[in-house]
């Protein structure tokens, strides 16, 4: 088996006349932590979606844990990737323990299971003391870090995080970057 976890080959994207992504072909292996670097409009989003099964690419080829990306949706390996995108996808009415459980639920953990995985993240996400507090309160780098919280939910093999740093600032940037290394070296 390879350790290669993603595969792009020659990935072409277009709307109608316009080439979102052109070509882009990389190779990310096991334990890599790798990074789209881009300005604004250069496709990185674009190609993330490709990624994660949301878009289809014009034409190329991408391969996700093996697997052909429109292969994926499929099978019970989508349950292994999770998705972070670039606005923060919670429910602002919920509290923080509240969304991070309801993902919980959805991905179908049992209660005991479930406050266990949950609170293990609050802890691991410097969410605690906020259990409580209603999403909308929340600044926007813990909007992110309990974005981040919630993906973790499924224990993913593959964690893709969309624009992870806009928003915050160098102080949130550095601590993201030190839980983001630490799902690194735990696997993720």
């Amino acid at each position: 088996m390879t350790d290669c976890v993603i595969e792009c080959k020659n990935i072409v994207k277009k709307f109608e006349d316009y080439k979102a992504v052109n070509k882009v072909s990389f190779e990310v292996h096991k334990g890599e932590l790798f990074t789209l670097l881009g300005p604004n409009g250069a496709g990185k989003t674009t190609l993330v979606k490709i990624l994660t099964g949301q878009l289809a690419a014009t034409s190329g080829s991408a391969k996700v844990l093996g697997e052909k990306v429109d292969e994926i949706l499929k099978s019970d390996m989508k349950y292994k990737l999770s998705y972070v995108p670039q606005e923060y996808l919670i429910w602002e009415d919920l509290t923080v323990f509240e969304n991070i459980n309801l993902m919980g639920k959805l991905y179908g953990l049992k209660k005991l299971e479930l406050t266990k995985k949950v609170e293990g993240l609050i802890k691991d996400f410097g969410l605690e003391g906020h259990e409580k507090k209603r999403a909308e309160k929340l600044s926007g780098g813990m909007k992110r870090k309990l974005s981040i919280a919630m993906s973790l939910m499924n224990d993913p093999l593959l964690l893709f995080l969309d624009e992870p740093t806009t928003g915050l600032d160098v102080h949130a940037r550095t601590l993201l970057m030190e839980d983001l290394k630490r799902l690194k070296n735990a696997g993720t």
